[in-house]
Formats: C-alpha cells, structure tokens, sequence
C-alpha cells in the first residue's frame, strides 16, 4: 500500500453544504401553475402587461473571480461578504453598496486559509460572520489497480492506523498528514474589517453545521443549526442556549431554520413542524425566546422555498417564474413581477429585495453562466410592453437547455415570441402518456410550430405524415453554419431520404464493452451467446454484471428493433436469435431489492472474468478512461448489445429538434433552431457528446491531458480524476492519441438513434411473462410476439 496525495479540504463545505443549497433558488421560465389555455390567451396577455420587468445592470466593478456568499442591510445600505478566489479558502472582504448603488466600498477581512460564510450586522455598523480554517487529513489509498478489492482487510486496517496532527498550511504541503476538522468561529469584525472578537461556536455546536445567523437588537447575535439555537453577547461573544419547545426531538435536527429582521425591527425565524408545514416564530427580546406567530404563512410559501424580507411587504418569493409578496396574517400573495412573461430566467438566487415600488434589487444568474450578478429588475409600464406574434414549442417536457434558448431568443426577437407548451400539465400520469397525449394532439392537427422529441416521441410517424419541415435549404443559407461542421453519423442519423429533418445538438452512446482479453477476435451476437460463455467459463446469467428479471425491459428496448423492418412494415420475431434473447433472459435472476441476502456485490465482476458485457450510456471520453484503468482493467473492445448479426449500439439524443410544417414563421423557427448549433452553445455542452466537430475534437483532446484549473493568481493545478471500485480509488489515466483516436472512430461509427417504440415494448412485455412462468415455450412466445407486431405494423403504427 502506498500513501496517497495530499489533499486540502474546506470545511466550510462540510458545515455550510447544507444550507448553501437551501439559499439557492431558480426561476423557471415555465408556469407550471397556468399551463397552456389558448381560451385565456388574450386576458392572461392583459394581464400580464401589468408584472413586466426589465433588467438593469449595475455598473460596478466587481474584483476578478469575485463573487458574494453572503448579503445583509442596514438602513440604506447593502452588504455583501465577497470571495476571491476560485475555490472557499482565500481572500475576503465586505462589499459596501449604498442603496443609490453609485458607489462601492471594500472593507478587507484578515484570511489566509480561512472560509468565511454568512454575514450580519448590528445597529453600530459592526459585522458578523463565521469562519472556518482550511483543513488537512491524512489517508492512505490503494494505488494498484490490478485489482482493487482484494485487499480490503488491508485498507480497513490502514484506515485504522491512522494518525491525525496538527499542521500548518506550510508543512501539511510538505507531509502527508491532515488535522481533525477545524471548530468553526463566530468572529465580530469593527466597521473596518479589524477583528473584535472570534470564539469557537458553542460546544453544541461543534458537531453541527451553522443554518442561519442574524443580528438581534436589543439581545445579540443569533444563530441557527442542527442543533438549535444560540445567543452571543454583541460585546463580549459569551455564548447561552436560546430554549425552544420540542427541539430536542431529533426529527427537528435537521429541520431547515431561516432567521429574519422585519421592515417594523421584529426579529423572526421560519421552521417546518413535524407535518412539514411552515411556522413563523417571533422572538420576544425581554424572554430571550422564540415564540409561534399565529398567523399562518401563504400555503404557497412550501417546504424548501427561500424567502426574502422586504421594504413594502414582509417577505418575498419566487416560484413558477413569478416574483411575489405577502404580508404576515394574509392568506393570499401579491402578485410582483411575471418573469417568464418578462422572458428573463434566473437561477441561483441569493439576494432579493424591493428597491423601490417600481424595481427590485437581486442577485442571480440570468445569463446561464452560474455566474452571479447584482442587477436591477425595472417595471416596464404597461403602455410600452411590445405586442409580438407568438410561436408555439411542444415539447413532453421542457429541459434547462430548452428553457434558456427561449428566454434569449425572446429577448433578442422583435418580431416574435416563444411560448412552450408542455403536455405534462395536462392529467398525464407517466411520461409515455405525456408523450401519447403529444402524439394525439400532432396527429389530430393541433401542431406546434417548433418541436422538441425525446425517447417516446413517434416521431418517424409525424415525417411521414409531412408534419416536419426537412431543413436542408436553411442550412444552405446560413452562411456560418454548414452540414459539414458537424458529425457525418449524427446528421445522417437525423436524416430520412437524403433530407435532413431534425436537429441533435448533443448525445450519449448506448452500448456494451467489454475486456479485450474476453472478445479478442469475435462480436458476441445473439447466435453464439452460449457458445462465448461456455468458453470463457461465465454463467450466462452473469454474462452482465448485476442485471436480473427486471431488467428485461431494458434489454429488450436495445434488441428488438433489430428484428422490425419499419420501412417495409415486417418483422422477424420468431426467429433463433429472438428465442436465444428469451431464453438469456429467462435465465437471469428475480432479484428481491428488499432481501439482503439476494444481494451481490458484482463490482469486480469483469476484473475477475466472471462477466463480460459491461452496459452503459458513455456521455464523453472519460467513460472511456473509467472502463480501461477502472471497470476491466486492461484495454476494452466496443461490442454493443447481441443483435442478430452484429452488436448494436446507439446515438441517444439529449433531445431533437424540428420545424412543423405550418411554422408561421420558418425563417424564425430556424434562427431558434440554429441557435443549438452554435460555437456559443456547442462549446459549454457537458455531461454529452457535443455534434459540433470541432467541439467533440476538444473533447478528445482535452482526454489526453490531467484534468487542471488555474487559480486565482494564474497557476495551473492539476486535478487528477479517479473512480470508485470495491470501496477504493483508481486515478484515471489520460489517454494516448491512439487511444483518443480509437474512442472517437468508435463514436462517429454509431449510427442507429435508440428510439423506444411504446407498442412494440408493451406487446413483448405482456407476452413473455407466459413464458418465464413456464406456461408456454420460447417458441410459443416468440410467434405470438411476432403475430401481433406484424398486425401493428400493418396497421400503419397508428
């Protein structure tokens, strides 16, 4: 065993994780809450007019990597605890903003490793904030992969030696040793940023993670955590229990707490009860106790929703795409601003506060960079909101991406404006009725003018119906973007009849790899499945890793389509080969998810040869680097799944886009479109292959190099990947040109799109259960499959 490399942890992260993500929030550009009701369309667009917002941006200038964790106010002043650096541990200050937001100040903070969270203030002007050191541990990982799990007593007992010390930052760059996670700090900072005080948290708080904290006239600072709440004297930091009833039941530990102060000087905290519902409490400064406000909040105001306190009402929120406000005691909220009428789509909002009657003051990211910004939202009057001509998208459900291409495009447009129209709202119970109540409405007529499909869309049917515009003549008219800037296989798989019909922006590959060693000179195929495992001693049960009964739908839907000719409307459900897939099938376990002791654990199965397929979806190159040093091992081959003759794998579309034919505007429709091309959009793709070229060819590139970041003083660090096997870590290797190389043919060879066919998977899974229950044979099935199909194809696939 060998030690491993040293690493820096923050543990602002492990103290302040939680409740960074409840101070984040996002404004959809979708409401949910109206659907789509063309019957109301003109009074909602009247409406509307009346919330409409514009932004304003606030010319300041904002250090480089600087962005705000914390914000509090006073009087009419904005404060913001600013970082700068890449990542919690480095340099902070205050951000001084007068409510004119003509000026900005800085007040520097003394921190050198430290991370600091959360910000307060009292009515003298001195701040208050917690801070945490950056920390170091000491562990030892098994750096062999030639086989990862054996050792396991080993790595418990390395775990077990363990040593942990004190280091400087300095020396815990030179040794292999960690401290324990360091106590966070309350720290009172002078309105110069000179410390006044800073203690560790209260003893029962050391093991907690800090909520919320808030200033308190008239008592001190209080703050908020798993473990309740804690008072501590403005002038000396000594620390009490603030009691409160029930908290000592551990159903309330990790209960979400907000702490406030109110337009009228009251001080409150916000805590879900056991039945998950919201209370208010007030605190009573000469008990020095919270006590429940009787007014109950807004049935609106759900668990996990941020609130913000405001000047003219006393809280507002954001859900739906919808600014709005209420007042303690009122059962209803006021509606502010309609931001997915305003076009404007916001995430990670942290700051949210009336400027004025006509503007508010917020921080957020509205340019889909996860980049926050102080900006301004300004009312529009209602007499200058523009009327455009409105274009409709269908989709079964809108995705992030979709929602932010609209957002811009009805920025950018004059002429016209995009509204989504998603089939979820409309009494659906599982996505494939969504997507059936989509394909109704198409069929019937009720076509929108730019479509977005997924798995279940049919697709197939609407080209040839001639609902899709094919898109050859726009591409010919670009004049930036060409046919030949992206990859041949995905654009002839967007193509029927030389035409091309859709728009797939990015993708997965769907397939089945396995080690070189076990399919050196043969595809494994549904003729010889039998034959490959009894050579290479593997139960076919076990041919891949950890699949039983239940899987069968999945395997089915990357299979059967080999045995349909669409085009020619046959197929060829009872052949050998489909009777081979059932009986595979037929041999796979029922695994009981409940009973411990159906469990196995099949990591090692590859590395150990006792399975050979391995099935995944590979989303980019690193899939690549995982089953090469992790998975298997060795070096793998891309077999796909067993089909009649060969392996099959698939192009899986994050989503495809296409015109309708009776597009009110076409040249519109593509602008949107073409948008999904773009160098803009192509480049920031993760989590998929990009269908640009030139972006896929970065990929590659950057697949050959140790993963890095460049900090905030220009140094390059590297940042080694590595992947969980059996319990320890394997750094991944970055990959050779050949082998880059190799990967890339493999995915520009694919060109089968994995289309589910909902009748088709239905038909087989209502028939094979006969057979796994032994009530009639592989052979009995298999025709009746193929009767019922060869009637559904027939029959036009309707």
């Amino acid at each position: 065993m060998k030690k491993g490399k040293k690493k820096k942890l923050t543990a602002c992260l492990l103290f302040g994780g939680m409740t960074l993500m409840l101070a984040c929030g996002d404004a959809s550009l979708k409401d949910k809450t109206d659907g789509y009701n063309q019957e109301n369309e003109e009074e909602n667009s009247e409406a509307e007019k009346d919330h409409i917002y514009r932004i304003e941006d606030i010319d300041l200038e904002m250090p480089d990597q600087g962005r705000i964790v914390s914000f509090c106010e006073s009087g009419d002043k904005l404060y913001g605890l600013l970082c700068t650096s890449d990542n919690d541990a480095g340099d902070y200050s205050i951000m001084s903003l007068f409510d004119n937001l003509d000026s900005l100040e800085e007040i520097t903070i003394e921190s050198e490793d430290d991370c600091y969270y959360w910000l307060s203030i009292d009515e003298d002007g001195s701040f208050y904030t917690v801070r945490n050191p950056y920390t170091y541990w000491d562990y030892e990982e098994d750096t062999d992969t030639t086989d990862a799990c054996a050792d396991e007593e080993d790595v418990s007992s390395t775990e077990d030696a363990e040593q942990v010390e004190d280091l400087t930052a300095d020396e815990a760059d030179k040794e292999s040793n960690i401290t324990a996670l360091a106590t966070p700090e309350i720290v009172k900072l002078s309105n110069t940023g000179a410390i006044v005080w800073e203690i560790p948290v209260a003893e029962w708080d050391k093991k907690a993670y800090i909520q919320d904290i808030e200033y308190c006239k008239g008592l001190g600072l209080v703050t908020a955590s798993s473990e309740g709440f804690t008072l501590y004297n403005k002038d000396t930091g000594e620390e009490e229990r603030i009691p409160f009833s029930g908290l000592d039941s551990s159903e309330y530990e990790y209960r979400e707490k907000s702490l406030y102060t109110l337009r009228d000087g009251s001080f409150c905290m916000k805590m879900p009860d056991l039945n998950m519902t919201y209370k208010m409490y007030r605190m009573n400064v000469k008990k020095g106790q919270f006590e429940e406000i009787t007014d109950i909040l807004p049935s609106c105001v759900s668990i996990g929703l941020n609130i913000f306190p405001g000047k003219n009402v006393d809280f507002l929120y954001i859900e739906d795409g919808k600014i709005r406000g209420f007042y303690l005691g009122d059962s209803e909220e006021k509606m502010i601003c309609d931001l997915a009428a305003s076009d404007l789509m916001l995430e990670n909002i942290e700051f949210l506060d009336e400027s004025d009657e006509n503007s508010l003051l917020i921080h957020a990211d509205y340019s889909g960079t996860w980049d926050g910004e102080l900006f301004k939202l300004v009312k529009v009057p209602p007499e200058e909101v523009r009327e455009k001509e409105e274009l409709v998208l269908g989709t079964a459900s809108a995705n992030y991406d979709i929602q932010r291409a609209v957002s811009n495009f009805n920025q950018r447009n004059s002429k016209y404006r995009i509204k989504i129209k998603e089939y979820d709202f409309q009494d659906c119970q599982t996505y494939e009725e969504v997507c059936d109540r989509m394909n109704l409405e198409m069929v019937t007529g009720d076509v929108p003018d730019i479509m977005v499909f997924n798995l279940f869309s049919s697709y197939e049917n609407y080209i040839k119906k001639g609902l899709i515009t094919p898109l050859d003549e726009f591409f010919e008219k670009d004049g930036e973007i060409t046919e030949t800037d992206f990859l041949e296989n995905v654009m002839a798989a967007s193509k029927r009849d030389g035409k091309i019909y859709l728009i797939m922006p990015a993708f997965l590959i769907d397939t089945c790899t396995a080690a070189k060693s076990m399919l050196t000179d043969e595809t494994m195929t549904l003729s010889n499945i039998n034959a490959i495992c009894r050579e290479k001693n593997v139960k076919e049960e076990d041919l891949i890793a950890g699949i039983g009964r239940d899987d069968a739908d999945s395997i089915y839907n990357r299979i059967y389509g080999d045995f349909i000719d669409y085009e020619n409307g046959t197929c060829s459900f009872n052949s050998p080969e489909f009777i081979n897939l059932l009986e595979y099938i037929g041999k796979l376990p029922v695994l009981d998810e409940d009973e411990d002791e159906d469990f196995v654990d099949t990591d090692n199965y590859y590395r150990e040869k006792k399975s050979i397929l391995n099935s995944e979806w590979m989303s980019g190159f690193e899939a690549y680097q995982i089953d090469k040093s992790g998975t298997f091992g060795e070096d793998v081959v891309f077999n796909g799944y067993p089909g009649i003759n060969e392996g099959k794998s698939y192009l899986v579309p994050l989503m495809q886009l296409a015109l309708s034919t009776s597009c009110k505007d076409k040249e519109a429709g593509w602008e949107f479109l073409r948008y999904f091309l773009t160098d803009e959009y192509q480049k920031n793709i993760r989590n998929y292959f990009p269908v640009e070229k030139k972006a896929f060819d970065l990929m590659a590139e950057k697949s050959q190099e140790i993963p890095y970041y460049i900090d905030e003083k220009g140094k390059k660090h590297e940042e080694p990947s590595d992947y969980g096997i059996c319990g320890s870590e394997i750094e991944l290797e970055p990959l050779s040109k050949e082998e880059a190389t190799e990967f890339s043919d493999f995915v520009k060879s694919v060109t089968d799109v994995l289309n589910e066919d909902k009748k088709v998977e239905d038909i087989i899974f209502e028939e094979t259960g006969a057979y796994y229950e032994g009530q009639k044979s592989a052979e009995e099935v298999a025709d009746i499959i193929q009767s019922r199909v060869s009637i559904y194809l027939a029959e036009g696939m309707d």
